[in-house]
Protein backbone atom coordinates (compact mmCIF):
# COMPACT_ATOMS: atom_id res chain seq x y z
CA UNK A 1 0.00 0.00 0.00
CA UNK A 2 1.09 3.58 -0.58
CA UNK A 3 0.34 6.81 1.26
CA UNK A 4 -3.16 8.01 0.31
CA UNK A 5 -4.38 4.51 -0.65
CA UNK A 6 -7.53 3.00 0.81
CA UNK A 7 -7.18 -0.47 2.28
CA UNK A 8 -10.17 -2.75 1.71
CA UNK A 9 -10.56 -4.92 4.80
CA UNK A 10 -12.34 -8.30 4.66
CA UNK A 11 -12.44 -10.17 7.95
CA UNK A 12 -13.83 -13.65 8.50
CA UNK A 13 -15.73 -13.20 11.76
CA UNK A 14 -19.04 -14.76 12.82
CA UNK A 15 -22.07 -12.62 11.94
CA UNK A 16 -23.00 -12.42 15.65
CA UNK A 17 -19.73 -10.68 16.54
CA UNK A 18 -20.79 -7.75 18.73
CA UNK A 19 -18.14 -5.34 17.48
CA UNK A 20 -15.16 -5.49 15.16
CA UNK A 21 -12.71 -2.63 14.77
CA UNK A 22 -9.51 -2.16 12.82
CA UNK A 23 -6.83 0.40 13.56
CA UNK A 24 -3.58 1.28 11.88
CA UNK A 25 -0.81 3.34 13.43
CA UNK A 26 -1.17 6.87 12.11
CA UNK A 27 -4.41 6.17 10.22
CA UNK A 28 -7.06 5.98 12.92
CA UNK A 29 -9.74 3.39 13.61
CA UNK A 30 -12.73 2.07 11.67
CA UNK A 31 -15.64 -0.23 12.45
CA UNK A 32 -16.20 -3.24 10.23
CA UNK A 33 -19.74 -4.47 9.51
CA UNK A 34 -21.08 -7.91 8.64
CA UNK A 35 -22.02 -8.23 4.96
CA UNK A 36 -24.18 -11.29 4.32
CA UNK A 37 -23.59 -11.20 0.55
CA UNK A 38 -19.81 -11.18 1.03
CA UNK A 39 -19.98 -13.68 3.90
CA UNK A 40 -17.56 -11.62 6.00
CA UNK A 41 -17.14 -8.30 7.77
CA UNK A 42 -16.10 -5.39 5.56
CA UNK A 43 -14.53 -1.99 6.07
CA UNK A 44 -12.08 0.47 4.56
CA UNK A 45 -9.15 2.29 6.08
CA UNK A 46 -7.61 5.32 4.37
CA UNK A 47 -3.86 5.76 4.66
CA UNK A 48 -3.09 9.43 5.25
CA UNK A 49 -1.43 11.24 2.34
CA UNK A 50 2.21 11.90 3.12
CA UNK A 51 2.56 8.85 5.38
CA UNK A 52 6.25 7.98 5.48
CA UNK A 53 7.28 4.61 4.03
CA UNK A 54 7.86 1.77 6.46
CA UNK A 55 6.18 -0.85 8.59
CA UNK A 56 2.98 -0.25 10.54
CA UNK A 57 0.85 -2.43 12.78
CA UNK A 58 -2.77 -3.12 11.78
CA UNK A 59 -4.77 -4.25 14.81
CA UNK A 60 -8.13 -6.01 14.71
CA UNK A 61 -10.22 -6.00 17.90
CA UNK A 62 -13.32 -8.16 18.11
CA UNK A 63 -15.81 -8.49 20.94
CA UNK A 64 -18.35 -11.29 21.12
CA UNK A 65 -21.76 -11.26 22.77
CA UNK A 66 -20.23 -12.65 26.02
CA UNK A 67 -17.90 -9.59 26.04
CA UNK A 68 -14.77 -11.63 25.35
CA UNK A 69 -12.25 -9.48 23.50
CA UNK A 70 -9.93 -10.87 20.85
CA UNK A 71 -6.96 -9.02 19.34
CA UNK A 72 -4.86 -9.86 16.29
CA UNK A 73 -1.98 -7.75 14.94
CA UNK A 74 -0.78 -7.77 11.34
CA UNK A 75 2.21 -6.13 9.69
CA UNK A 76 1.46 -3.60 6.93
CA UNK A 77 4.15 -1.94 4.85
CA UNK A 78 3.74 1.55 3.42
CA UNK A 79 5.60 1.72 0.11
CA UNK A 80 7.42 4.82 -1.19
Amino acid sequence: ARAGDTLALRVDAPPDTRSLRASLEGAGRVALRWDAAAGCSLGTLKLPPGSPPGGRRLTLLAEDTAHNVYRKDYAVRILP
